[in-house]
C-alpha cells in the first residue's frame, strides 16, 4: 500500500510524496558544497502541522539513480534533479614537471582531472638520479651533469678570474 505524504523542504516548498509506511518519509541528503548523494535518512514530523515531515538543510525527498561502482550522483538545486557523473575524488599524484610527485587531494567529484595520476611515485632514489613521468609510468632519469667551464660560472656570479684572485688574496 502506498501513502500520500507532504515533505517540506529547506526552501519553504511542500512536495508530496508516495511512501510504504504513513509514518516514514525518505530523503536524500547531499554534501552541502560539492552536491553529490551522501545518504538516506528520514525526514522529522512537523510538530505544527498534521501529516507534514521536515527536511533538513542539503536534502532532497526525490531519490537519487543508481550508479556503478566508479559513478557518483549529483544533485542540482536548481533543476531539481540528479546527474551521475564519474567519481574523481581521491588521491592523486601530480605529473607536472613544475610539482612532479607531490600529492593532490582531490574532494569535488566533478573536478577535471589533468596532469594527475593515481599511481605513488617512487619513494627513494639512488643518488644523482630524478624522478620522471613517461606520461604512462613514473621512471628513474639520471640527473643532467653540469657541464659549465669554471670561467662560465664565475661570469653568471658577475666575477673574472682575476676577481677572483683578489678575493681569495692570491
Amino acid at each position: 500500500m502506498s501513502y500520500k505524504l507532504f515533505v517540506r523542504t529547506a526552501d519553504g516548498i511542500t512536495h508530496e510524496i508516495d511512501s510504504d509506511h504513513p509514518n516514514v518519509c525518505p530523503i536524500y541528503n547531499y554534501h552541502p558544497e560539492y552536491k553529490y548523494f551522501t545518504l538516506q535518512s528520514e525526514a522529522i514530523k512537523d510538530p505544527l502541522e498534521d501529516n507534514i515531515f521536515l527536511a533538513p538543510a542539503h536534502a532532497t525527498h526525490i531519490k537519487p539513480p543508481e550508479i556503478s561502482s566508479n559513478e557518483i550522483q549529483l544533485f542540482d538545486v536548481v533543476e531539481k534533479k540528479w546527474s551521475v557523473i564519474t567519481d574523481n575524488r581521491g588521491v592523486y599524484f601530480s605529473t607536472k614537471e613544475e610539482t612532479l610527485g607531490q600529492e593532490v587531494v582531490i574532494y569535488d567529484p566533478s573536478q577535471t582531472v589533468e596532469n594527475l595520476t593515481r599511481n605513488q611515485p617512487l619513494t627513494s632514489l639512488d643518488e644523482g638520479c630524478v624522478l620522471g613521468w613517461d606520461g604512462n609510468s613514473w621512471c628513474i632519469k639520471e640527473e643532467p651533469q653540469n657541464t659549465m667551464t669554471a670561467q662560465e660560472k664565475l661570469k653568471n656570479l658577475g666575477l673574472t678570474v682575476e676577481d677572483l684572485r683578489v678575493l681569495l688574496d692570491l
